[in-house]
């Protein structure tokens, strides 16, 4: 049995998504602000915290785009670790991008490690199906929905 001798850090790969033309100082405040801001109020270590959310977010399967023949097709491949950590951080990212208030950053990054955390799901009622309160296990569950959708054309893989 092999060793990786990658050090895999969460932190450092939020980190690294959150960094905007070279502001690392700035993204290292945020994210320091969010967890010291999250932690209390979910009861948890910011270590801990970070943990749980990678372990909400986290998947095994994505769906990537393959051309073969001049045609385009939705192939579900597994991820390998540090897959799963980019796409969580970029989840993440992408949540806090989404929220639209007039807050600070950290505030938005804090509430939405809350709600992830959270088990909170919204009956739809139009597709009878649950939505989660959290934009980053709506996207997670849009990933794993178009995943189970396409498992057709795994044969595209080899």
């Amino acid at each position: 049995m092999l060793k990786s001798t990658k050090k895999i850090n969460l932190y450092k790969r939020i980190l690294g998504v959150l960094i905007k033309k070279g502001k690392r100082g700035v993204a290292s405040q945020i994210l320091r602000l969010a967890l010291k801001d999250a932690a209390p109020l979910v009861k948890l270590h910011p270590k801990v915290l970070l943990l749980r959310v990678f372990i909400k977010l986290s998947t095994f399967i994505e769906v990537k785009l393959v051309k073969i023949k001049r045609r385009e097709h939705l192939v579900p491949f597994t991820t390998g670790t540090t897959r799963r950590l980019f796409l969580v951080a970029k989840w993440l990212y992408k949540a806090v991008l989404s929220n639209k208030s007039k807050i600070p950053s950290y505030k938005k990054l804090s509430k939405e490690m809350q709600l992830i955390l959270s088990r909170d799901k919204n009956f739809n009622e139009n597709k009878s199906d649950f939505t989660y309160a959290s934009h980053a296990l709506e996207l997670k569950r849009k990933n794993d929905k178009s995943a189970l959708s396409v498992r057709s054309n795994l044969h595209f893989r080899w």
